[in-house]
């Protein structure tokens, strides 16, 4: 593991609480999946978080802080684990209000940092290690409108207007209208760059 690994590696104690007494098969099922959540989506949930305002540490700590939450979710009330309705968009939330929360009032992720999973966990790309391409996109992303850009991000993550309706607090149609604002921004601002470009390269 590379020094520029370990700096983005959030190093989590994901010991059960009930270590060493019998396993209770509904909680053990939870952290399995609460782990393959964690490694399917840490850097996914740090972009998404980027893609809204955020800076690549600041994005990384409130995925951290997010993703302790959940996992202190599970140790101590499962049952309200169990009733999220869908992880991947609830992580992303939790993620984006950490991010959004005044720094007086942000709190210390909630458990003891210690050890993390497998170093599988880590093989998606880092959100630091753009291409110039996907800077370009994500500048644009973040030009929005704060409703707009958030909505956009999670469809870019593969949600639908339903499920970001939800997440938004909003009815259906008014996700799609801004899933629509967005693209219409998007495609004028494309369209300007493109035009750019054609004025410099037919320039002597």
């Amino acid at each position: 593991m590379t020094s520029d690994e370990s700096s983005v590696r959030p190093s989590v104690d994901w010991t059960p609480r009930d270590a060493g007494r019998p396993p209770d098969t509904r909680l053990a099922a939870m952290r399995a999946g609460f782990l393959a959540l964690f490694e399917d989506e840490y850097h996914k949930v740090a972009r998404f978080v980027m893609v809204n305002g955020a800076g690549r540490e600041e994005a990384l700590d409130a995925t951290q802080a997010a993703f302790a939450e959940a996992w202190l979710l599970i140790q101590r009330r499962p049952e309200q684990w169990e009733a999220v309705r869908d992880p991947r968009a609830w992580i992303r939330t939790i993620a984006l209000r950490t991010y959004r929360r005044p720094p007086d009032r942000r709190r210390e992720p909630p458990t003891v940092l210690r050890s993390g999973p497998d170093e599988t966990a880590w093989s998606g790309q880092d959100p630091g290690e753009l291409t110039a391409q996907t800077l370009h996109v994500l500048q644009a992303l973040r030009r929005l409108p704060p409703d707009v850009r958030t909505a956009m991000a999670f469809h870019i993550d593969g949600f639908r207007p339903v499920d970001i309706a939800v997440e938004l607090g909003v009815t259906d149609q008014q996700a799609r209208d801004l899933l629509k604002k967005g693209r219409r921004i998007l495609t004028r601002e494309a369209d300007v760059i493109m035009a750019r470009r054609g004025t410099d390269e037919r320039r002597p």
